[in-house]
C-alpha cells in the first residue's frame, strides 16, 4: 500500500475520532455546575422552556415528566425557566433531609420573573411501586429544599402530600434544588401487657392515641373545597348598585389555586361584562365584587361565576339581578322589607296580647260582679228575716 493511502486513512480515523468524542460531550449536557462524566450521569431529564405570564393568572408550566410548576407573578413578564431531574441527591450534604429521598429536582427562572413572582406550586409525582421498592411511608413524604449557605436541607414551611393523586407539593417564593423525602413506617408500639412497667403501658397508650389522630389525618381529603356566591340586592336601580360576595372555603389539607371569572349577561344572552381573578385558598377567603363605574341599561341580567381548581374540576354559580325605576314606596319597600314585615309581625304580637289581657281582665271584673250579687241577696235575706222576727214580737 502506498504512502499517500496510508496517510490518508490515518486522515479519516482522527476526524472520526474527534467527531464522536464531539458527539458524546454534547450528548452528556454540560450544565456548569460539575466537571466530569460521573457527575452528569446522575441527570435524569432536563427542561427549558420560555414562557410569558399575565399578571395575577397562574401560568402553568410541564417541567417533567415527573413534575409541574404554577407561577403566579404581580406583573407581565418574558423569560426562561429550566428543571432538571435527577435520580439521586445532587448534593453531597445530606444534614436534615429525610430517611429516604425519593426524587431531586432543580429550577432556575431568568432574574425577570424572580423580581416579579409572587409565588409558585411545584408538584412532584412518584407511583405506588416507588413507594413500595423504597419502603417509605407515604404519609411522610415532604418538598425540601437544599441551603447552600448552611449547606443542609429544610423542610418547605408549606408543604405537602397528596396520597390520591400521587404527588408531594410545596408553595415557595425562591427557587433552588428541592428533593422528595420520607421516612419508613415506624415499628409498632409495645402494648401495656407487654412493656412489664406502669410507665411504658401509660407511654403506650398516648402512641395508640397518636397513631390513631395520624389516621384521622391521613383519611382526611387533602382537596375539599365549598364555594358560594351571593348578591346583596337582587332588584337595584343602577348598575351602581350592584354588590356581590364570594366566599371559598378550603376544608382539605392543602391549599387550592383557584381561578375565577366572573361574566355577566343580559336577558338575550349578550355578554356585557367580563373579569378574571386568581387566588390561592388555604382555610377561608372572601371577596367583595364592586360594580362601580359598569354601566347597564335597565333590564334583566344573569351574573354567572366559574371557578376552576385542582386542574380539571369546574364550577359554575348564577344570580339573576333586574335595574329597574322604582318610586319612592317601592323603593322603601325594597330596602326595608324585612324590618316592615318584622313590624307587622311584632305588632300582631302586641295587639293579640292586649286582647288577652283585656279577656283576663273581663273574666275578673265578671267574677267580681256574680260575688257582689250573692253577697247583696245574702243581705236582703237576713234582712226579711230580721224584720219578720220584730214583726213576730
Amino acid at each position: 500500500m502506498r504512502k499517500g493511502h496510508i496517510f490518508l486513512l490515518i486522515s479519516v480515523g482522527v476526524v472520526i475520532i474527534i467527531f464522536s468524542l464531539g458527539f458524546l460531550k454534547l450528548n452528556l449536557g454540560i450544565t456548569g455546575r460539575a466537571v466530569g462524566v460521573v457527575s452528569f450521569s446522575i441527570v435524569n431529564e432536563v427542561s427549558q422552556e420560555t414562557i410569558t405570564t399575565v399578571p395575577g393568572i397562574p401560568k402553568s408550566i410541564n417541567a417533567t415528566s415527573k413534575s409541574d410548576i404554577t407561577l403566579l407573578t404581580d406583573s407581565g413578564v418574558t423569560g426562561e425557566v429550566s428543571v432538571e431531574e435527577y435520580r439521586v441527591n445532587p448534593e453531597e450534604d445530606k444534614v436534615g433531609f429525610a430517611e429516604t429521598g425519593l426524587r431531586f429536582i432543580s429550577i432556575e427562572v431568568n432574574s425577570s420573573i424572580l423580581s416579579v413572582l409572587n409565588s409558585a406550586i411545584i408538584y412532584i409525582y412518584y407511583t405506588d411501586e416507588e413507594i413500595s421498592d423504597l419502603g417509605l411511608d407515604e404519609s411522610t413524604l415532604q418538598i425540601y429544599w437544599y441551603n447552600s449557605s448552611s449547606k443542609s436541607w429544610k423542610i418547605e414551611s408549606d408543604t405537602g402530600v397528596n396520597i390520591t393523586g400521587n404527588y408531594v407539593w410545596a408553595n415557595v417564593t425562591h427557587f433552588s434544588f428541592f428533593g422528595v423525602g420520607g421516612s419508613s413506617p415506624e415499628s409498632p408500639s409495645p402494648t401495656p401487657s407487654e412493656s412489664g412497667s406502669e410507665s411504658n403501658g401509660g407511654s403506650g397508650i398516648i402512641e395508640e392515641a397518636e397513631e390513631e389522630i395520624e389516621e384521622i389525618g391521613e383519611r382526611l381529603p387533602s382537596q375539599l373545597f365549598d364555594i358560594s356566591l351571593s348578591l346583596e340586592d337582587s332588584l337595584i336601580q343602577s348598575s351602581d348598585e350592584l354588590a356581590a360576595r364570594v366566599s371559598f372555603e378550603n376544608f382539605g389539607t392543602e391549599p387550592i389555586p383557584v381561578n375565577i371569572t366572573y361574566i355577566i349577561f343580559d336577558e338575550l344572552g349578550n355578554e356585557v361584562y367580563s373579569k378574571e381573578d386568581y387566588l390561592i385558598v388555604y382555610t377561608e377567603e372572601f371577596i367583595e365584587l364592586d360594580f362601580s363605574g359598569l354601566d347597564l341599561e335597565l333590564g334583566k341580567y344573569t351574573l354567572i361565576l366559574t371557578t376552576l381548581y385542582n386542574v380539571d374540576v369546574k364550577d359554575e354559580f348564577k344570580q339573576e339581578f333586574e335595574i329597574r325605576e322604582m318610586g319612592e314606596l317601592a323603593q322603601l319597600l325594597n330596602k326595608y322589607w324585612l324590618f316592615i314585615v318584622i313590624g307587622f309581625i311584632g305588632l300582631f304580637f302586641i295587639m293579640g296580647f292586649i286582647l288577652l289581657i283585656k279577656k283576663l281582665v273581663s273574666k275578673r271584673e265578671n267574677r267580681g260582679k256574680g260575688f257582689l250579687s250573692k253577697f247583696k241577696k245574702k243581705i236582703r235575706k237576713n234582712l226579711k228575716t230580721i224584720r219578720g222576727g220584730k214583726n213576730e214580737i
